[in-house]
């Protein structure tokens, strides 16, 4: 029997011990921290995965990024901005005058220009906009009712548009982007210039004056009722 061997054993037995004991200590932590903010959230909150980001006046916005997760655009009294917890690190933010530049480089895939169960990653509200550049995300355009408004999209962007109301809407897409105009949207004119594959989805609009250019292999889809309306004198 090695005497040396066996204080040598005895040392290292009370090592991991003290490993063992501060780990368990350390996950007792943890757990109750987390049980103290779960506590805290209240679960009847829209808004509780989402955390808020100064923002200031602004009349234009642009905005590049990925698609893996939408951004709602919403006309509100007040000008606002949420970005979900899991992704404020994704977000970067400045203003230049009287623009908004917003960078939400979350991942992109081409196919995401058509899905429509995006969860929400981030939320821009304004009392009013003048125009919107988007290159790469997918924009969510709900609730406006506005005299006049610019949209240009780039990169595999996508603007879905629903309750919109808008007097006049100049849109103009490149590079494989798409326009979809889903539910209950009333548009007087409607000036849509698509380019470089892009296209454009009929779905819920009704239009009083539409003044269509394509390009570049683009592709207009309309629903029945929008193609009647077009074809009418």
């Amino acid at each position: 029997f090695n005497l040396i061997d066996y204080q040598e054993m005895k040392t290292s037995n009370k090592i991991l011990l003290g490993l063992f004991f501060g780990l368990l200590a350390t996950l007792i932590w943890v757990d109750f921290s987390l049980q103290t903010v779960y506590a805290n959230i209240n679960l009847a909150d829209a808004f509780k995965n989402y955390q808020n980001v100064p923002v200031q006046p602004f009349k234009y916005l642009k905005i590049t990024g990925g698609n893996a997760y939408a951004i709602e655009i919403r006309q509100a009294e007040k000008f606002d901005m949420k970005v979900m917890t899991s992704r404020a690190s994704f977000l970067k933010t400045n203003w230049q005058k009287d623009t908004l530049f917003v960078r939400f480089l979350v991942a992109g895939a081409p196919q995401n220009r058509f899905a429509n169960d995006l969860p929400i990653g981030l939320m821009i509200s304004c009392p009013n906009i003048n125009g919107i550049l988007a290159n790469g995300t997918h924009n969510l355009i709900s609730q406006w009712n506005s005299n006049s408004l610019q949209i240009g999209l780039s990169g595999n962007a996508t603007a879905q548009f629903d309750s919109t109301n808008l007097d006049k809407l100049i849109a103009v897409g490149n590079h494989q982007s798409v326009f979809k105009f889903q539910t209950a949207n009333q548009i007087h004119k409607l000036s849509l210039h698509l380019n470089n594959s892009s296209s454009a989805y009929f779905e819920g609009i009704d239009y009083q004056n539409f003044e269509p250019l394509l390009s570049d292999s683009a592709i207009l889809v309309l629903k029945q009722q929008a193609s009647e309306k077009l074809r009418s004198p």
